[in-house]
């Protein structure tokens, strides 16, 4: 499993909704959504700032974030769904220093 960040913003029909009933607990469906998906929520954090809700949960793939994405923004209760994936950074160092060992600059 890898770990996902999710940002996103709630709509002004989410809030409409959400003062109609506003007893409804986000994180538990927010969490019932990723398991339904195969992924499990780490954890849901309602933010003040550019973003409404940051999302942390390991997923088997990005192709599951992208299908959480589609299937979530298509209600039009949330938009600008952005996917973070952790990534090991000395990892990628080490594939980029192996294919500089083969590279040749113009004139070389």
């Amino acid at each position: 499993m890898k770990k996902f960040f999710v940002l996103a913003r709630y709509t002004p029909d989410f809030f409409e909704a959400l003062i109609k009933d506003p007893s409804s607990d986000r994180r538990e469906h927010t969490r019932r959504l990723v398991e339904i998906a195969g992924s499990k929520m780490l954890d849901y954090s309602l933010t003040r700032g550019e973003f409404d809700f940051v999302v942390v949960q390991e997923a088997p793939d990005f192709e599951t974030l992208a299908a959480i994405k589609i299937a979530v923004e298509s209600t039009g209760m949330v938009t600008d769904f952005i996917i973070l994936e952790d990534i090991d950074l000395n990892a990628i160092a080490s594939k980029s220093s192996k294919i500089l060992e083969s590279f040749k600059a113009p004139g070389e």
